[in-house]
Formats: structure tokens, C-alpha cells, sequence
């Protein structure tokens, strides 16, 4: 018999530098058994400035200020299943 392990993890980044250096150039989460995620990214006043269904696409962080902005995340795993994810991440220009 072949048994086949289920693995699933997302990593989320808790500081990215939009400063065209080529390193962490953006804000995405990564991992592994990850179907699909739809993320939104809030500034310190609540007001919703990102989202995306697009797993290839992070936020820049372009038009924002440096400092903490919220996230949700909602991931979809291979097996149907739904994971939540809030919390912060640190913008560094």
C-alpha cells in the first residue's frame, strides 16, 4: 500500500522593504498545499487599501506610509478546507 501525507503551511512574512533592492520586495504568503488565498490589507484607520485572489500577487506597499498594517487572510487548502489568518505586518522604506 502507498500512503500519501497531506501537508499543508503557510508562511506569513511579518516585515517586507519595498526599496527595489530585489529582497523582499513584497508582501505575500507562501506555503505549501496552498490552493488559493484572498488577502486585504488594512491601514491604522481600518480603511481597506489592498486585495487580491491572486496568489502571484503581492502588495507593493508603494502608496503607503512605513509602518504596521493588518491583514486577513483567507486560504483554501487541496482538500477543500479553510484557514484564517490576522495580523500584522511591518512596512520598512
Amino acid at each position: 500500500n502507498l500512503y500519501i501525507s497531506y501537508a499543508y503551511n503557510l508562511y506569513i512574512p511579518n516585515a517586507f522593504t519595498p526599496t527595489n533592492d530585489g529582497l523582499n520586495e513584497g508582501f505575500k504568503p507562501t506555503g505549501l498545499g496552498v490552493k488559493s488565498y484572498q488577502m486585504s490589507i488594512y491601514n491604522r484607520w481600518g480603511e481597506k487599501i489592498f486585495v487580491t485572489t491572486e496568489n502571484q500577487t503581492s502588495w507593493d506597499g508603494k502608496d503607503a506610509i512605513p509602518g504596521y498594517y493588518l491583514y486577513h487572510i483567507k486560504a483554501f487548502d487541496f482538500r477543500g478546507n479553510i484557514h484564517y489568518y490576522k495580523g500584522f505586518v511591518y512596512l520598512i522604506k
